[in-house]
């Protein structure tokens, strides 16, 4: 009625354990306040009179929602896919529902992801295969397998072939794959190819009719003929001029400026590469930017978006104005957030596709709101 507001509990107010992320409020018919702390993983009652707050349910994984009934408390755990049941009573967590999205194969260890026709493909590390997601029914099928240690892919519209980046130790190389045949070839390996071979692989782009693919270790750059599969270093501390790549784990390609943008998570930055001079310098520094995973060019809004694992944020830096700010992530936009985001992928009209080791899912953002969605788990 008068507009005023005060502390009820928390700081100097209350005794009891420290509110630390608090994700979720509601009452229980006794008046009794229920706090869902995402930071401590447990649900906190707070006695609105005294402020004090008692520990009343705990083993969450990543609690996002609660909902209180008449008898029991109800949370959503994003990091187990469950809803746990829970009362005042019995404060001991039981699995009520186990939460899925589409049917078919897991995505036991996605590592990245690219949108088709028709809906999304993604790498898993752990079994080795190309699996596909229906944008319609969000049902996982197994696209193709044997593709060693896949970490990066990426489509090639005008050949119908999609490359898989495979990072086996000793054995590294690319394999072709072809939809219309379902057919796989190798296109790089120690055996196939010439040229220097790839060691510890971690991402792969397509410029024309060559692969460019990153490796951290070595700290370079390796060009791939896509149609003779000779192989050359395309930059390294011996090849082109200006700052090292050491520290480099992604990169994205302008192709209206001919530029490779690469994300440097040690030093915090994002670098600049000209791929007619192969002249290497900084765009961008931050503090936080080791907390960066991963790192695209949006063509329509001619922006770089920034990944951020730690957070689940997605950043945006207006090339033009150079405005780094902040497009989805915690406190900003709704729904689920990511637990491990590994990697993303920029689609038209302002939506990025997410795929996170922690909750072996996919999402969609849309990034004009910032909200988020599982399309599948």
């Amino acid at each position: 009625q008068s507009g005023q507001y005060s502390v009820t509990s928390g700081g100097d107010i209350g005794d009891g354990p420290a509110i630390e992320i608090p994700r979720d409020l509601q009452m229980t018919t006794d008046k009794q306040l229920l706090l869902l702390d995402s930071g401590l993983d447990v649900i906190l009652e707070v006695d609105p009179l005294t402020g004090d707050r008692r520990q009343r349910g705990q083993g969450f994984e990543i609690p996002v929602a609660l909902e209180v009934t008449n008898e029991d408390w109800l949370v959503a755990d994003n990091g187990q896919g469950v809803v746990w049941q829970l009362s005042e009573l019995d404060p001991n967590p039981v699995a009520l529902t186990r939460v899925g999205v589409g049917e078919g194969s897991s995505l036991s260890s996605p590592a990245d992801v690219i949108s088709v026709s028709g809906g999304w493909l993604t790498v898993d590390q752990s079994s080795g295969e190309l699996i596909r997601i229906d944008a319609e029914t969000s049902n996982r099928t197994l696209e193709a397998d044997g593709f060693g240690v896949p970490v990066s892919l990426i489509e090639d519209p005008a050949r119908q072939h999609i490359y898989v980046l495979d990072a086996q130790f000793n054995f590294s190389g690319v394999r072709v794959y072809e939809p219309q045949t379902a057919s796989v070839r190798q296109l790089a390996s120690p055996g196939v190819g010439t040229g220097p071979l790839l060691f510890q692989p971690r991402q792969l782009l397509l410029e024309s009719n060559r692969l460019l693919i990153l490796e951290t270790l070595l700290a370079r750059v390796l060009s791939l003929d896509v149609n003779s599969g000779e192989r050359d270093i395309f930059a390294s501390e011996e090849v082109g001029e200006g700052e090292p790549l050491s520290g480099v784990t992604r990169f994205t390609l302008d192709k209206s400026r001919n530029i490779l943008y690469l994300l440097d998570r040690v030093r915090g930055r994002i670098l600049q590469l000209e791929l007619e001079s192969g002249l290497r310098s900084e765009i961008l520094s931050v503090n936080s930017g080791s907390a960066w995973q991963d790192i695209q060019y949006d063509p329509e809004a001619d922006r770089l978006l920034i990944l951020d694992r730690s957070g689940s944020q997605i950043y945006t830096y207006d090339l033009t104005g150079q405005v780094l700010s902040t497009l989805s992530g915690d406190g900003v936009g709704r729904g689920d957030l990511p637990a491990n985001a590994v990697a993303f992928h920029a689609m038209p009209h302002s939506l990025v596709a997410v795929v996170d080791a922690g909750l072996d899912a996919l999402f969609v953002v849309d990034l004009e709101s910032g909200d988020r969605v599982i399309v599948s788990r």
